[in-house]
Formats: C-alpha cells, sequence, structure tokens
C-alpha cells in the first residue's frame, strides 16, 4: 500500500484507557530499539499515561492503521506560549512513509488551538533520522545540550 493510502486511513485518536496499554507496548519497544535495556524508573508518566497528560490538559494521541496501534505522539505545555512535543513513536514496520511528519502536524494544530506561539522538542543528537525528520517539518536547531539536540519552531 502506498503512503498516501497509508495516511487517508489512519486514525488519529486521543488516548483513553483502552488503548493505554498498546500505547506502553509500543513506546517501550521503539525505546528498546535505541537504548536497549529499559529503566521503569525513568518513564513514570508511561505508569498511567491517561492520568499524566490527559488529566492535566496536555494531548498524547495515537494513530491506528487497519485496527492496529501504529503510532503516538503528546504536546505538553511547556509554558503559556510553547508547547513540548515528546513521546513521538512509529512503530518500526511503518517508518519512513510520512507517518511522523503527519503526528507533528496534527501536534502543532493542537498547539494553535492552545494558542502556543512555538512547540519545542528534543531527540539525541546521534539520532539523524529523527533529526531530518523535524527540520523536514520546519524545526530549527537552537541549543546542543549533554548530548541532546533541542528544536523549535513558531506556530
Amino acid at each position: 500500500m502506498s503512503n498516501e493510502k497509508i495516511l487517508n486511513i489512519l486514525q488519529i485518536l486521543p488516548i483513553n484507557k483502552s488503548l493505554e496499554n498498546e500505547s506502553r507496548k509500543l513506546i517501550y519497544e521503539c525505546l528498546s530499539e535505541r537504548f536497549g535495556l529499559i529503566n521503569d524508573s525513568l518513564n513514570p508518566d508511561l505508569k498511567n499515561i491517561v492520568e499524566y497528560y490527559i488529566k492535566k490538559g496536555d494531548i498524547f494521541i495515537v494513530g491506528l492503521y487497519k485496527g492496529a496501534l501504529i503510532c503516538t505522539g503528546a504536546l505538553i505545555k511547556e509554558n503559556d506560549q510553547t508547547g513540548r512535543i515528546v513521546r513521538m513513536y512509529v512503530k518500526k514496520d511503518y517508518r519512513r512513509m510520512g507517518i511522523a511528519g503527519y503526528i507533528v502536524k496534527t501536534l502543532e494544530k493542537y498547539g494553535k488551538q492552545k494558542k502556543f506561539i512555538s512547540i519545542v522538542l528534543e531527540t539525541n543528537d546521534d539520532w539523524i533520522s529523527a533529526i531530518k525528520l523535524y527540520e523536514s517539518c520546519g524545526f530549527q536547531k537552537y541549543d546542543h545540550f549533554e548530548g541532546n539536540i533541542h528544536l523549535k519552531k513558531l506556530i
């Protein structure tokens, strides 16, 4: 199936309790690809995603393709004018199909609804594919600190 067809039928939803375990599993799967063994204490937000994100007024979305959860992304409030993208993951078999860019655009729309002026994010400085993705979405590097690249976009 073409990338365009996948995006046409990709269903983007706010996370809910019924999707929480599957979302957590996808995130840990993606983290394991990059880091190997995962330390749960470094990911307290994943214990109860709905409680951590939604009840605070942040946005956490998931993408379903033919009923299967294949991506996640969240936008949290950094301050009154700035949102921060976190928990951006796409299942390995669905990468390089435009899905991550679609999630970024969706989170930007939520940011505009929340009256944010900018969105920031950070990623590891050796995750070249992630950096290229965010730059292709209009983000620009503004800091490089302790192995992380920080990017920003005015919306």
